[in-house]
């Protein structure tokens, strides 16, 4: 194709490059097949339609050398290219016939949740993985961290592991999540590590991942995120703790009854629900008189469901001085909480 051609091409001028489109549409063929696919993603709607009616004009003969043509460019790094090609293929009546042709059409749409979990379809994500926009990169991440219910390749793992050293912290926190669903141990002191990253975001998702792991010796590293300074990483820590079946998984949800964020303290209550363990009615007892509203009436129903008889026990009598105490709080709402908890234990 000659330069004056690739030039117009790509003109800043919509209209040149209308025009250039609707010129090699006459003679359309495998070698100006590329330029139309790009052309399928201008910005300018003409330019659209030109190429449109170019691939329209191809003679059935030549449509399988077309085909071969655009098959490459689905691996394209530009994800724009890729795009345009897997339209144009669309176009010329493709489909796909094999998992690796499937997984590289659905991820140059930007349809990631469309990719089938299947052994060949690892190799074009982790292509994704590595290049083109950010976005696409959190997306074959994501997709990943999906595959690896049904599929664990130790390829996965080391591209999420280098994933999680971006420089990005949206890729960094979409790696660390995704590694959550592999068992491979190489991932844990990196994801240990993350609790550390500047990004609450990573952190919060590295808790995640390391949670699913179930493992009571990882209580320690915990700890230090229950004092977080971002109250996203406190709740996330908070939520991963129901998964640790030991006593101090238990202690530390508890002692989040008493954070300096409500949005923590109700997920506190929430984790209590799910972990229904008795030995937290006293700490539930006593944020009856919580300052929220949502938190005092989750700890109502959480009593509930660990014990009904809750009013009679030894613990609500052991918290009656603390609810005592709240009846000179300074907020309103305290005090009538703490009156009402008082007559339920009382009256019962």
């Amino acid at each position: 194709m000659r330069w004056l051609t690739r030039r117009q091409f790509k003109s800043k001028d919509a209209e040149v490059r209308e025009e250039t489109v609707a010129r090699l549409g006459a003679k359309a063929g495998p070698k100006e097949i590329c330029l139309f696919a790009e052309a399928l993603i201008d910005q300018n709607m003409d330019v659209r339609r030109a190429a449109g009616r170019a691939i329209e004009m191809i003679p059935p003969s030549i449509i399988p050398q077309c085909i071969e043509a655009l098959l490459p460019m689905l691996k394209n790094t530009n994800f724009v290219l890729r795009k345009g090609s897997a339209v144009a293929l669309t176009s010329l009546g493709w489909t796909p016939q094999t998992a690796e042709h499937r997984a590289l059409f659905q991820i140059a749409l930007g349809n990631f949740d469309d990719v089938e979990a299947e052994p060949d379809s690892v190799e074009p994500l982790l292509n994704a993985l590595k290049t083109g926009a950010l976005a696409v990169q959190v997306d074959a991440a994501r997709a990943l961290e999906k595959l690896q219910k049904k599929i664990q390749d130790p390829r996965i793992v080391g591209a999420l592991l280098q994933a999680l050293k971006d420089s990005e912290a949206n890729l960094r926190a979409a790696a660390a999540s995704a590694l959550g669903n592999s068992n491979d141990e190489k991932r844990i002191n990196p994801l240990l590590k993350a609790f550390n990253d500047p990004s609450a975001l990573v952190r919060a998702a590295a808790a995640a991942a390391i949670g699913k792991t179930g493992r009571a010796e990882f209580l320690k590293n915990f700890s230090p995120l229950l004092k977080d300074e971002s109250f996203e990483v406190r709740e996330a820590a908070v939520s991963e703790l129901t998964k640790i079946n030991s006593p101090e998984a238990l202690d530390l949800i508890m002692s989040a009854l008493k954070d300096r964020d409500a949005d923590v303290r109700k997920r506190a209550v929430e984790s209590l629900g799910k972990l229904r363990d008795p030995r937290s009615l006293g700490a539930l007892i006593s944020t009856l008189i919580d300052p929220e509203s949502v938190v005092r009436h989750g700890a109502a129903n959480v009593l509930q469901i660990i014990n009904c008889e809750w009013r009679t026990s030894k613990e609500a009598r052991d918290a009656i001085p603390r609810l005592e105490a709240g009846l000179n709080d300074p907020e309103y709402w305290v005090r009538e909480a703490a009156a009402k908890a008082l007559n339920r234990i009382r009256n019962c």
